[in-house]
Formats: structure tokens, C-alpha cells, sequence
């Protein structure tokens, strides 16, 4: 389980120990403010952010597969906690903070159970599409969610953006336009640092600018809000959160957090694997890292933790080399919290504003939406519901309504499967599709078709209707079916079939089969659809079942039965 990790160490040596040093310190400069801003867009104190940001660095290098993943707090986390918690409780309170820490509890878990129940898998849970849909609309809302703390608004926290832009536009008189000047200040700084270099600390420049004006102009006596007493040292051990009355009530925001961390965190870590050790990326391994560093932190007061793209990219581009590196990046983290916090005080949330927005611009993934637009109609639908849904049903109920999207797109396109009536190429054995090769030759009292999908419950009677149709307009005497593309054919389906083969005799067509796979073989076997065909309908392909009679054509029709009718019984 730790064998990644105890590679490393073995092989450590002095040169990777500074590469890992230098990417270890760069990573902290970036996640000290950015833990900080995304605390507080989660309903946390600061000092949270900073918690979520130290443990979950030491815990998860110890049993991961990923070199270069960053775990700690993300804004898209952050928003799915304060959608899922603080419709329980005020955020804030001593009551949300045990809430969210039950969270990070109850999605390690999850994580660990995946892990053993070996469904890894789910990283293909959802689809693309409903991903980009979900997070480009988080984005969004993250995005609309700072207003209030650009403008020094007094408004109500609420999950919907449509009643967060009332409220916003409602109090815009009473609008502290040195917040906003100092946060927009902030955003033009960390835009033209990163256009120069992404591994200058672009945030933590914007942190100490944001201080140094307030403190200048005297910025907190004229409203603008700071981020005030951090507390100083190391987060201790607490259970104190533990009230199992929270489960049923977090586990929805416990399931989707869970879920999306891992689906997140492992397309980052193939992402950034060097190709000689993405296949050593276990999506099962990257389950049990992920989840015991939830686990564990949650018992050190850190907030649900997952992998972030710009930090991982950053560590990968700064020179991590191993685990190694982000351990060494919680060190500095906590260095600071046990020495330097106390220097964050006159922090303006403005600044903290600006980071959070400046970090989900990258969310809002309008190019996936064109090119879907221009080469898939379906899965263009599927974002753009997505995104309608999550914007106005919120965070949770977005992401189910993705899944079930997902599942409907997948039935969807199953019921309806392409199938092709096929030509034969002139003086050749090859045999295709008509619409694509127009120059294919077809035969009169010949109709032959191949099917390119699994045949199952929701496209049996789709196969059943092509079928029959092509023969109303055909026609012919014999029907060559080519179903070499499928491997599964559901009970649903087999009396289907069973009920077209006696359709057809009735009509005198004559049916062959041709490149069947050995698992409907014996599915043909065991259901008796052998009992019902000819004893020479079988065969290996489709030229065998076409020419095979034909006395100029060389082909051994006798080992062409006797391939195409083998089974394991």
C-alpha cells in the first residue's frame, strides 16, 4: 500500500531532496493565502484553510501513487461544503465547524470503502461533458459569491446565485468602494504576475501589496474588513465533532465530495505523471491516499481536502521528484502557523476575494462547450443542463442531477446504436457500409447487415425494428447478420431475437449469422437459438456466408462452420 512511498526513500538522495525542498517551499508560498481565501469561502475562519492545507500534505504522499498531486483545499471543495453544510447550520459557528469536519470524516471513509470494494472505476462515473457542465458553473457561483466581500456587503449567506445577485444589488449603496478598488487591485496583480511566470508567487505578492496599503492608508478605519486574530500554533488532536445524528443529514454533501475529489484528483495525477510512471497511477491506491488523509486530518481540524491542478502543475514545474516534496511543503505550512500567522492580521477579504476569483477563472471551460457545440450535439445538451442545473438547483443537487444525466446519456445513445447495410467492394472479400462506400455492391435477394452495439434491454427493440424494416424494403430471400460487434446480449434481448427468427421464417428469409464472439455463442447455445436456426446458418464471416457457394471463390466453407459454431459446452 505504501510501496511508492518507501521506493522513494530508498533512492533518496541529495539532489532530490532539494529539488523536492524548493517545490515544497514553492507550493506553501502559493497555498498559505490561497488555504486562507478558500476557508472562508467554505463558512471557515482562516485559520482553517490552513489546517486543510498542512495534515493532508504530510498523510497522503505516505499511501498514494502520484509524485507531483498537491492535496489541500480547492475552491470547488470549499463551495460544495458550504452548499451541503450550511443548510444545517449558520456557517461559522462552533456547530458548522464540527459539521464540516464530520464531512471530511464521512468522505475519507467513503473513499477507503471504495478503495477495498476496488471501484476505482468510478473515475469514469461521469461523463466529460456533465464535469465540465458541473464545474464551469461552480465557477460561477464561487465567482458570484465574492461580490459581497468586493463591495463590503452586509447580505445573507444563501446557495442560490439568482438570490445572492438580489441581495447583492439591493445593499449596492451601502458598497465600500476602497474594498473594491483594493480587491480589484489585487486581481489586475496576480493576473499580470502569473501572465509573466506561474512560479511567481503571484498570491502571496498580492497578499503582502494588500497589507501594506491598508496599513498606509489606514484602509480598516474606512471599512475595509480584515481577516483579524489568527490563532498561532499547530492544530491538536479533536474528536469533539463526533455526533453520528450528522451522518444522514451530511451524507449527501459526504457522498459528492467523495466522489468528485476522486474523480478530480486522479485525472490531475494521470495528467501530470511523467509517461514512464503514469501506468504505476492506481486509481484503487489513489483512493486509499485520498481517503486516509481525510481521515486522519479531520481529527486535526482540517476541512475536506482534494488535489489542485494549478498547485500539482506548479509542483511538477518547481521540481518534485517524489512524495517528498509536498511533505516538505506541509513543514513550511506549519512553520507558519506555529511562528508567522500572527502576520496575516491586517489580511484586507477583499484580497482573499480576489485570490478565490482569480483561481476558479480556470473553471469556467467555455472552449469544451464550442468544440462540443460543433462535434456532438448530445453531450453539448448534456453540459450546458448541467450547468443550468447546478446554477439553479446549487451545488449538491447539480452534481446529482449530473450523474443522472450521465446515466440517461448513456441509455440514450445505447437504445438508438448505429447499424449499416453492407456492399460488397468490388473484386475483393471486403464487405461494408453502403453509405460509406458507395461503390459497394449489393445483391438483390442478399440483404446484409451488421449491428454495432451490445444488445440489451434498452436497444432490443431498436435491432428488432431495423431489421424488420430493411426487410419490408429489401425484400429478400437471405439476411447475413454480421454482429461481431457485440459481447453481451441480455435476456431481454435473446427473446427479442428469438421472436425476430420466428418472424422471418414465417416470411421464408432465409437468416445467417456471421463473426460471433465466443460470449454470445454460448449465449446462443444456452438459449436454444441454435435449436431454431438451419444447421449451416453460422459462420465466420461475411464472405463465407455470401460467397461461400460459389465455386470460383476459394474459401474452405467446411472450417468456416466449423470456427463460427464453436463453443465452450
Amino acid at each position: 500500500m505504501i510501496d511508492t512511498f518507501i521506493g522513494d526513500a530508498r533512492d533518496y538522495n541529495p539532489k532530490k531532496l532539494l529539488s523536492d525542498l524548493i517545490a515544497g517551499l514553492t507550493v506553501a508560498i502559493i497555498l498559505i493565502p490561497q488555504g486562507m481565501a478558500y476557508a472562508l469561502l467554505a463558512g471557515m475562519p482562516p485559520v482553517y484553510g490552513l489546517y486543510a492545507a498542512l495534515t493532508p500534505l504530510l498523510i497522503y504522499p505516505i499511501f498514494a501513487t502520484s509524485r507531483q498531486l498537491s492535496v489541500g483545499p480547492v475552491a470547488l471543495m470549499s463551495i460544495i461544503i458550504l452548499s451541503g453544510v450550511s443548510i444545517f447550520e449558520e456557517p461559522g459557528t462552533p456547530r458548522y465547524i464540527d459539521m464540516v469536519l464530520m464531512t471530511a470524516l464521512l468522505s475519507g471513509i467513503l473513499q477507503l470503502v471504495y478503495s477495498v470494494l476496488k471501484l476505482g472505476v468510478l473515475s469514469n462515473f461521469l461523463s466529460k461533458p456533465v464535469m465540465s457542465g458541473f464545474i464551469s458553473a461552480a465557477g460561477v457561483i464561487i465567482a458570484i459569491s465574492q461580490i459581497k466581500y468586493f463591495l463590503t456587503l452586509e447580505v445573507p449567506r444563501s446557495s442560490s446565485v439568482v438570490q445572492m445577485l438580489i441581495d447583492d444589488f439591493n445593499k449596492l449603496d451601502t458598497s465600500n468602494w476602497y474594498s473594491l478598488i483594493l480587491g480589484g487591485a489585487g486581481i489586475a496583480v496576480i493576473l499580470i504576475l502569473k501572465r509573466i511566470h506561474k512560479l511567481i508567487p503571484s498570491y502571496l505578492i498580492a497578499v503582502v501589496i494588500g497589507i501594506v496599503v491598508l496599513l498606509i492608508f489606514d484602509l480598516q478605519f474606512k471599512g475595509v474588513p480584515i481577516v483579524g486574530d489568527i490563532p498561532q500554533g499547530l492544530p491538536g488532536f479533536y474528536a469533539g465533532f463526533l455526533n453520528f445524528d450528522y451522518v444522514v443529514s451530511l451524507f449527501p454533501a459526504s457522498l459528492v465530495i467523495s466522489i468528485i475529489c476522486f474523480i478530480g484528483s486522479f485525472s490531475i495525477a494521470k495528467t501530470l505523471a511523467p509517461k514512464e510512471q503514469s501506468l504505476d497511477i492506481s486509481a484503487d491506491k489513489e483512493l486509499v491516499g485520498l481517503g486516509m488523509s481525510k481521515l486522519i486530518s479531520s481529527f486535526f481540524m482540517a476541512m475536506p481536502s482534494t488535489g489542485s491542478f494549478t498547485r500539482s502543475a506548479i509542483n511538477k514545474e518547481a521540481g518534485a521528484v517524489s512524495g517528498f516534496a509536498s511533505i516538505f511543503a506541509g513543514v513550511f505550512i506549519a512553520l507558519t502557523l506555529a511562528f508567522f500567522s500572527s502576520y496575516f492580521y491586517y489580511l484586507p477579504e477583499p484580497i482573499l476575494a480576489a485570490i478565490v476569483i482569480t483561481s476558479v477563472f480556470s473553471l469556467i471551460d467555455y472552449k469544451e462547450a464550442m468544440r462540443l457545440f460543433a462535434s456532438d450535439k448530445m453531450d453539448f445538451w448534456v453540459l450546458i443542463t448541467t450547468f443550468t442545473l447546478t446554477i439553479v438547483l446549487g451545488i449538491v443537487n447539480g452534481i446529482m442531477a449530473g450523474v443522472v444525466l450521465s446515466l440517461m446519456s448513456v441509455v440514450i445513445r445505447s437504445s438508438k446504436p448505429h447499424f449499416a447495410e453492407l456492399g460488397r467492394l468490388p473484386h475483393t472479400q471486403s464487405f461494408r457500409n453502403i453509405k460509406r462506400y458507395p461503390e459497394a455492391e449489393t445483391t438483390d435477394n442478399v440483404l446484409i447487415m451488421r449491428y454495432d452495439q451490445d444488445l440489451f434491454f434498452a436497444n432490443a427493440d431498436h435491432f428488432y425494428y431495423a431489421i424488420i424494416k430493411l426487410v419490408d424494403q429489401r425484400n429478400p430471400q437471405k439476411l447475413v447478420l454480421h454482429l461481431g460487434a457485440i459481447n453481451n446480449i441480455d435476456s431481454t434481448a435473446m427473446d427479442k431475437m428469438k421472436e425476430l427468427l420466428e418472424n422471418l421464417k414465417s416470411r421464408h428469409v432465409d437468416v445467417n449469422f456471421t463473426n460471433l464472439s465466443w460470449p454470445v455463442r454460448d449465449k446462443f447455445h444456452e438459449s436454444g437459438i441454435y435449436d431454431i436456426l438451419d444447421k449451416d446458418a453460422v459462420h465466420l464471416s461475411v464472405a463465407h456466408a455470401v460467397l461461400g457457394g460459389n465455386p470460383n471463390i476459394e474459401i474452405n466453407i467446411t472450417k468456416s462452420k466449423e470456427y463460427s459454431s464453436q463453443t465452450n459446452k
